[in-house]
């Protein structure tokens, strides 16, 4: 399936860049049309991904999609950065844009057709702490590979909001390269089960909290 979505989100990402070269404007409804169902596709997979309540620690899924220029705040903004849009909110989802405002084309580290982040909150004592992590081995075989996000470009992700009693404050978690360099979204506020804190008792090899 996560196969699948990746061949759809890769062919959609040519289209969109490809919509800078000065399509008509019927071309360019029927592209907007387009992007508008692969869309809702990324985020009913993402809502049957996270479909049940999330009481315990559960492995990440991050689908990109909607890649596009993105020409606002390029002054002001850093090189890399991870924002929600408070207006773009889906049922139990954030969505969030990651914009490169740099001079250079940003390779991020993706697996399945998802970029390699997870979620950190906030515990009980005021340290940031996973509340879910990434498994570098589905059991089928992962591919590898690198989102080439361009200068003034930027990329759309939906994080899940979990659920619970404990109300803190949030981070997503990118790692960029293979190196150890990570990217930190802006701080949001949400829900959570404290149990959701607590660490698998089993934990695989292959699984990591991106440190």
């Amino acid at each position: 399936m996560r196969n699948v979505l990746g061949f759809i989100v890769g062919s959609t990402i040519i289209g969109l860049m490809a919509l800078t070269l000065g399509p008509s404007p019927s071309e360019q409804t029927e592209d907007k049309q387009e992007v508008s169902e692969i869309s809702a596709t990324i985020l009913q997979t993402s809502q049957e991904h996270h479909s049940q309540t999330v009481q315990k620690q559960t492995a990440a899924w991050y689908r990109y999609f909607d890649l596009k220029e993105d020409t606002e705040g390029i002054q002001s903004a850093p090189n890399l950065q991870i924002k929600p849009e408070t207006q773009q909110t889906q049922k139990g989802f954030t969505i969030f844009r990651i914009s490169n405002h740099s001079a250079q084309t940003q390779a991020l580290k993706i697996q399945d057709g998802s970029l390699i982040m997870i979620q950190e909150a906030l515990g009980p004592e005021g340290n940031w702490i996973p509340v879910e992590y990434w498994d570098y081995d589905w059991g089928f075989g992962s591919e590898f590979g690198e989102l080439h996000l361009k200068p003034q470009h930027s990329v759309r992700i939906t994080a899940p909001k979990f659920e619970g009693d404990f109300k803190t404050k949030f981070r997503l978690k990118l790692k960029i390269n293979d190196t150890e360099d990570l990217l930190y979204s802006e701080e949001f506020e949400g829900m959570v089960s404290v149990a959701q804190f607590q660490k698998p008792v089993q934990a695989k090899k292959t699984m990591s909290y991106l440190k």
